[in-house]
């Protein structure tokens, strides 16, 4: 898979959840899906984690990313 195909793949994601009206987070900040995918395609150091907020009705309610080295 091309790195091009898999920023499409995270962005088409995002805007899902997005839509789907979950939060994000970047390092606990307000983001939009493009301000992750830019994050996530230029960090030259470390990566991010995903961690995934559940409702008690077993939903997403929220998705954070955190960096990691």
């Amino acid at each position: 898979m091309s790195n091009r195909h898999g920023e499409e793949d995270l962005y088409i994601e995002l805007r899902g959840y997005e839509a789907a009206g979950i939060d994000m987070h970047i390092n606990g900040y307000d983001a939009s899906p493009l301000q992750i995918l830019t994050a996530c395609m230029t960090k030259e150091v470390g990566t991010y984690m995903r961690d995934y907020v559940i409702n008690e009705d077993g939903n997403i309610e929220a998705l954070d990313f955190y960096t990691i080295n």
